[in-house]
């Protein structure tokens, strides 16, 4: 599902040398497979993320990502993956299911299919009641499960997650972890995903 080999990526530093963020990464990752990526803050996980989701060239080295290549097939990439980045991907003002269904229209669904693909994932994600709240008046647990279904709201056969549970207290990490766990039980989808926390139980 994914293919690495020597990636690298170099920043330009102001009046200084070069950042090195991350220096001859290669990796391969199994259909259906589910793999950490863990490591302290600074450590380079999301630059590699962010490589591998088409959203920064490499500097050197190559990747395929669902049999494409990251760089000259950056379109077809995208279309078969789902991405959780740290920040939440939903904006402040709008409506929670009217964000899921703006994200399916992205994707080419039609209004209708887009409005029911929400109400599947609000089902499954446990935020029934919650579709016409503004996202901002969301706690955040609940923001960070919006953003799991805006994630997978194309059925990507491959999910990538950056730090999907900074900031949750205890309880709510947990109950992310269980949901993502579930997911991938429920459709084979290859799990890729970034954390400083230890053993993060979506296996």
């Amino acid at each position: 599902m994914i293919s690495a080999e020597g990636l690298r990526r170099v920043f330009a530093a102001r009046g200084g040398e070069d950042v090195i963020a991350v220096d001859d990464i290669s990796l391969s990752v199994p259909r259906g497979e589910t793999v950490a990526i863990l490591g302290p803050n600074g450590a380079g996980k999301s630059t590699l993320i962010r490589m591998l989701t088409t959203l920064l060239p490499p500097s050197a080295g190559s990747a395929r990502v669902a049999g494409c290549d990251v760089a000259g097939e950056a379109s077809r990439v995208r279309s078969a993956i789902g991405y959780v980045g740290q920040g939440n991907s939903a904006g402040h003002a709008q409506r929670a299911k009217d964000e899921v269904i703006s994200q399916a229209r992205i994707y080419g669904s039609s209004r209708d299919q887009a409005s029911r693909r929400a109400e599947e994932l609000f089902s499954t994600f446990d935020l029934q009641g919650l579709e016409q709240r503004r996202t901002r008046e969301m706690s955040g647990g609940q923001r960070r499960r919006l953003d799991l279904a805006m994630g997978l709201v194309h059925n990507p056969s491959l999910l990538f997650l950056d730090e999907p549970t900074t900031g949750l207290d205890p309880q709510n990490r947990t109950n992310l972890w269980e949901h993502i766990r579930q997911i991938r039980e429920d459709t084979g989808m290859t799990v890729v995903l970034t954390t400083h926390y230890e053993s993060p139980r979506v296996c």
